[in-house]
């Protein structure tokens, strides 16, 4: 049981690690744009791709620093509770999404409609990567136990598995 769980922690924090990474893609594309990202002329291949990597990395940091408590709490709460259903993901990644950025506005009061819009459709969208990585699966390392590798038949005779 103890195993199950330390894979289902190591399993949960990587699938957490790949959402922020695909939920910050989605916000610097819907904040920069496609037209911002595209290679400048003369630029090399590698360097573009270290600048888009540097852009994602930025926010991907920012993001895990101002959402990571609250989907901690939410994360473990799936678990506990062993939510798998897509509609909730979404909208707890919506919730979550907004969330950030209201901690983030608090602080700076720069925020506005717009950030709240494309905060949202990327904490859905990295709710949802999540949940194809890990949520579907939530909370069932419970359901395992320890099988004998003998099974008794209806009849009371002994067979392998």
């Amino acid at each position: 049981m103890i195993a199950n769980l330390f894979v289902r922690v190591i399993v949960a924090g990587f699938s957490y690690f790949i959402a922020v990474l695909g939920a910050a893609a989605f916000f610097v594309l819907a904040v920069v744009g496609l037209d911002a990202i595209q290679p400048h002329p003369g630029e090399l291949m590698i360097e573009f791709m270290v600048r888009v990597g540097l852009y994602i990395g930025l926010v991907a940091t920012v993001a895990a620093r101002f959402s990571s408590a609250p989907v901690l709490l939410v994360i473990v709460a799936a678990e506990a509770l062993r939510l798998r259903g897509f509609v909730a993901y979404l909208a707890t990644g919506a919730v979550m999404g907004a969330l950030a950025v209201f901690i983030w506005d608090a602080a700076h009061h720069t925020a506005g409609q717009q950030e709240y819009v494309i905060a949202i459709a990327s904490g859905a969208i990295g709710a949802v990567i999540y949940w194809a990585l890990a949520g579907r699966n939530s909370g069932k390392w419970r359901d395992r136990t320890q099988r004998s590798p003998l099974v008794a038949n209806d009849d009371g005779a002994n067979r392998d598995i």
